[in-house]
């Protein structure tokens, strides 16, 4: 069976085409839109990876990953996917050793960012649409759906 991958955006439908995404592609998936909760599967279901858009009035990335590990017993990667991040967050991002998204993201990008940092811990940054498509290797640029 696939690693289990636990989502965190507070965007219901960014959720759901993700956790179909993500399903299709044969990995069982938690969700929620809310941070706590997300601790609280973490610490309950110890996912392989974390894919999130933190709020920043709930603490932003920095705070939920120190948390994720504190808090959660967690040592699972992390993948920030986010619409707002400075360039100062996704330096920071970057120092703490997780992975950056920008929102939109292609969910074929998204996985195969996942797929990296599952299979190799690799760092990615950059624009989701962009940067992520250049990261996925064998990605077609005019594919647009899960498949």
């Amino acid at each position: 069976m696939a690693p289990l991958i636990l989502l965190l955006d507070r965007d219901e439908n960014t959720r759901g085409i993700l956790r179909a995404y993500f399903e299709h592609h044969g990995h069982p998936v938690l969700d929620t839109g809310d941070c706590e909760e997300a601790l609280s599967l973490a610490r309950d279901h110890r996912p392989a990876l974390l894919i999130g858009d933190f709020p920043r009035e709930q603490g932003g990335h920095a705070d939920f990953v120190d948390r994720l590990r504190r808090e959660a017993g967690s040592s699972a990667p992390v993948l920030i996917l986010t619409a707002r991040a400075t360039e100062d967050e996704v330096e920071a991002a970057k120092a703490i050793g997780q992975a950056v998204l920008t929102k939109p993201a292609l969910p074929a990008a998204v996985l195969q960012a996942a797929k990296r940092l599952l299979s190799a811990g690799t760092r990615i940054s950059g624009d989701g649409a962009a940067a992520g498509m250049q990261e996925a290797e064998g990605y077609e640029a005019d594919s647009r759906g899960p498949g």
